[in-house]
């Protein structure tokens, strides 16, 4: 009789590794590839919009080209790195959107006529909300950016109501408008409010302005912690769930064995009994020899 029990130590579970997390679990590519693109697409916006309503110098423009252009090498980049994480290329290569992507692709130097040039800054604002609705809806930002938006309209129109035509450098919403968006940052800039209701205004919105981006860095803190621990928590999870599948094997192998292990235990059970009777016939023996 033999026992055909065999265990491998090296089958045992495995234990979960602890990492340390880096700097890229924090700040994922993703999440910085969309600030970057956001921020060049506003800039970019602004300068066309401007370099079409204005008549500015040849330097500047040859500089607002120039930023077109490294913008559009961005954009480029982006819609590349898209077109290789898409599962389905053929309905990545379909969809519409993407083709109006290869449209705001095209440099102004390239794009002289005005019917198309409008296109692309339309394009290009379209583009914003597919990168910063996702951000704004993890971190909670949407209804303050709404308190936000308020305060600016109903503080500029307030103060110009107030200081139009006591103070001298209000003219028009537009000098108040100047002055209430300084405010909310720093001090409002080179204006200075002549009266009680004026400087009332300014230190409501001087408030809120600080409160806000108090928040905002906040909720960014916030939202980068959150990301990483999520991140580690899956890892983990996954982690675990491997270790349990370790021990279902192993419960299984178990399972198989045990048929096993009840024939060598019976096997036993008749072999002790066995060795019983041969130890009485023994005695036996040995009584009638000593007779």
């Amino acid at each position: 009789m033999s026992m055909n029990i065999k265990m491998d130590p090296n089958n045992g579970p495995k234990k979960p590794k602890n990492k340390k997390p880096g700097i890229l679990d924090k700040i994922t590519f993703k999440m910085t590839l969309d600030f970057i693109v956001i921020s060049l697409i506003v800039a970019d916006i602004f300068l066309l919009t401007w370099s079409d309503f204005s008549k500015l110098s040849v330097e500047l423009t040859q500089n607002i080209i120039y930023f077109d252009l490294m913008v559009c090498f961005v954009l480029f980049c982006e819609f590349i790195l898209r077109f290789k994480d898409a599962e389905d290329k053929k309905a990545f290569i379909k969809d519409k959107r993407n083709w109006l992507d290869i449209i705001a692709m095209i440099p102004i130097e390239f794009a002289p006529l005005r019917i198309i040039r409008l296109l692309r800054v339309i394009i290009l604002i379209n583009k914003i909300p597919i990168h910063f609705k996702g951000f704004v809806e993890e971190t909670h930002l949407d209804w303050s950016f709404g308190v936000i938006l308020i305060t600016v309209v109903s503080g500029t129109i307030f103060f110009y109501i107030v200081e139009v035509g006591v103070n001298g450098n209000v003219h028009n919403l537009g000098d108040a408008l100047w002055y209430i968006l300084p405010t909310m940052a720093t001090d409002g800039g080179n204006i200075t409010p002549d009266t009680i209701l004026g400087r009332i205004i300014s230190m409501i919105v001087m408030v809120i302005g600080i409160l806000f981006f108090g928040m905002f860095t906040a909720s960014i803190a916030s939202w980068l912690t959150k990301k990483s621990g999520n991140k580690d928590e899956k890892e983990e999870i996954h982690e675990l769930k491997n270790v349990v599948k370790d021990l279902q094997l192993e419960i299984k192998e178990l399972r198989n064995l045990a048929p096993d292990l009840q024939t060598d235990v019976k096997e036993s059970k008749d072999l002790v009994q066995d060795l019983k009777s041969e130890i009485i016939e023994l005695k036996g023996v040995i009584r009638k020899v000593n007779k």
